[in-house]
């Protein structure tokens, strides 16, 4: 029996749910891979973690750390390197495919997700 990768944290959960509480339609939600700088953070490297983005300001909101902040800032401090984004139709599309128990749509994410669950920490 394969064993489902949890993610920690709150992150794509609250992500989401702003997202689709959203009528604006301004908001794109994003999944991304930004490096860990301290604590078991930095201890992992590169960890699965998602966020919301208003490209008409080129604004993120990081609803973990309830902070708005410039779009290029919060990519150089993070250093993300690879990020997925969705809009409206991508977000209905994915739970179309598969449904609302897991919102962690990326393969790579989850390959991450994995060889961190894997790792004694």
């Amino acid at each position: 029996m394969k064993r489902k990768v949890k993610l920690t944290g709150d992150c794509f959960d609250s992500a989401f749910n702003m997202f689709m509480a959203d009528t604006s339609g301004r908001m794109v939600l994003v999944h991304g891979l930004p490096t860990g700088r301290g604590g078991q953070a930095a201890t992992v490297g590169t960890y699965p973690h998602a966020w919301i983005e208003f490209p008409d300001t080129n604004q993120v909101y990081d609803t973990v750390a309830d902070v708005t902040i410039d779009k290029d800032r919060y990519y150089l401090l993070g250093n993300i390197q690879f990020t997925k984004r969705y809009d409206r139709d991508a977000v209905m599309r994915m739970l179309a495919k598969y449904g609302r128990d897991t919102i962690v749509w990326s393969r790579i994410l989850k390959q991450r997700a994995k060889k961190i669950s894997k790792m004694r920490i």
